[in-house]
């Protein structure tokens, strides 16, 4: 076997046992309906039967002996959030702080000495803004005073609810005359392409955000990362980058093939992952693209048309060269190898135009 194929192999054992260990964790929340079919969960089991009028919730979480907690969706806007069923009163109300609409569980973090957090996300719309974002739930599951849980928001986005961002769009006449509007002229509006979480179980526990801001008055688009670290216990933004490397910070479309192949150990699973990344590394380039373009002068404009042709004209050759070359080996485990090199060649453009996106930001 050769070196590539070693190292491959050797990378997704190094996968399993970190997926395998991130699942030897407790599951915080649980579907409702199967938490009801357990001992534990039976007091609110039978006031939930007792009480037919209140909302399904949707995730359970047993907090202890005497106090539950729930996300309730499936309501009014204004009855979404996040709730507490306590035994001693016979209550389910929602919590303080806990009016979050369209309230979805992200996932579940663990933090230095077994601390945990629930990474919420919500989204709204008002005002003619959707408005967007994360919160951090933090359990305390056996506090000496006060509440056994902890609420507060982590960063939030706004933008056009139509067309997005500043809410360009376009319309085109009977004539083939295509006229440009925008639904908002001033300030900036942001959006959050996504996260991920590095370093968990330990002290440096991190989430790294991905957002995507437009001005409105210029259109220019830029993108950047927002990094929130634990400080005494509680998530808090990091202004200095000096505590971390780049290396450090995974993409999200990598973190997705990672967690993929983590599921789906099987070759022929792992063939589909590649495919999801390499698509995913296409329309990410796409829209990089895109918004450089868009930022470009008319001369800078030409000039990466022309290296972009002249890029895809490399690609087809590499991915050529790539199929001629893995013709040559026997066996289903390197068709995801092969499908892995192509994204690879198209995950390096993208990250070369990010660098020329980045540096406009910086003028």
């Amino acid at each position: 076997m050769n070196k590539k194929f070693l190292a491959f192999i050797g990378c997704l054992i190094m996968i399993s046992l970190a997926t395998s260990i991130v699942k030897a964790e407790d599951v915080f929340f649980i579907d409702c309906e199967k938490a009801f079919q357990r001992p534990e969960f039976q007091v609110f089991a039978n006031y939930m039967k007792e009480h037919e009028n209140i909302t399904r919730p949707d995730k359970c979480f047993r907090l202890n002996d005497y106090e539950f907690l729930a996300t309730v969706s499936a309501t009014s806007r204004i009855g979404q959030g996040l709730y507490g069923f306590d035994v001693k009163k016979e209550t389910f109300d929602l919590y303080e702080g806990g009016y979050i609409p369209e309230i979805e569980i992200v996932r579940e973090i663990v933090g230095q000495n077994n601390k945990r957090y629930v990474l919420l996300s919500w989204s709204n719309l008002a005002h003619g803004n959707w408005d967007s974002g994360y919160a951090i739930l933090q359990l305390i599951l056996r506090p000496k005073e006060g509440l056994p849980i902890v609420l507060y928001d982590l960063l939030s986005a706004n933008e056009d609810p139509v067309a997005g961002l500043c809410g360009e769009w376009s319309s085109t006449d009977q004539s083939g005359k295509t006229e440009k509007f925008q639904n908002i002229t001033e300030g900036k509006k942001s959006r959050i392409t996504g996260h991920q979480v590095l370093n968990e179980g330990t002290e440096r526990v991190q989430i790294i955000f991905s957002l995507k801001e437009q001005d409105c008055k210029t259109l220019h688009i830029s993108n950047y990362t927002k990094r929130f670290a634990l400080k005494n216990t509680r998530f808090v933004e990091a202004e200095d980058a000096k505590s971390w490397t780049a290396e450090e910070v995974i993409d999200p479309i990598d973190n997705q093939l990672k967690e993929c192949v983590g599921k789906n150990s099987t070759t022929t699973g792992m063939a589909d992952c590649a495919r999801a990344a390499l698509e995913a590394w296409d329309k990410e380039l796409n829209g990089v693209y895109g918004d450089l373009m868009r930022n470009l002068d008319a001369n800078a404009k030409a000039a990466l048309e022309k290296s972009q042709r002249e890029w895809i004209k490399f690609r087809d050759g590499e991915f050529e060269f790539i199929n001629k070359y893995y013709d040559g080996f026997v066996g289903t485990m390197y068709v995801p190898m092969r499908t892995g090199d192509k994204a690879h060649v198209i995950k390096e453009r993208t990250i070369k135009l990010r660098s020329y996106l980045k540096l406009l930001d910086m003028r």
